[in-house]
């Protein structure tokens, strides 16, 4: 896969996470986010994101947690993906873990959570 869309930007990868995630195909969005990260991209918060949006939705919340740890490593914090993550915490049912990072993103101004 990555011979084929080598030539082309980090916007054809996203679109193309996204309409993999959308059909609920799981394997190869994570392929296609791994060579991303092992290329060296920037500005990868997007395609974490769509990539945790699917995991969300499909209940997968350990998968969710790694993503979010990785998104963390390689990209700066983002209120979207600190949302999708404590979205995850409350289905998971882990409420302290909701408390934690919620106190977390509002102590932290460069995630930028207002009242």
């Amino acid at each position: 896969m990555q011979e084929v869309l080598n030539s082309y930007n980090f916007a054809l990868y996203h679109k193309i996470i996204k309409v993999l995630y959308e059909a609920e195909k799981v394997e190869l969005p994570e392929l296609l986010l791994q060579e991303l990260v092992q290329g060296g991209m920037k500005s990868l918060t997007p395609t974490f994101i769509a990539v945790m949006y699917m995991y969300l939705n499909l209940n997968l919340h350990d998968k969710l947690e790694l993503a979010f740890s990785s998104c963390l490593e390689k990209c700066r914090s983002s209120r979207g993906v600190h949302v999708i993550y404590l979205d995850s915490l409350v289905k998971a049912g882990n409420l302290d873990k909701v408390e934690e990072i919620f106190n977390h993103v509002r102590n932290n101004k460069t995630i930028s959570v207002n009242a």
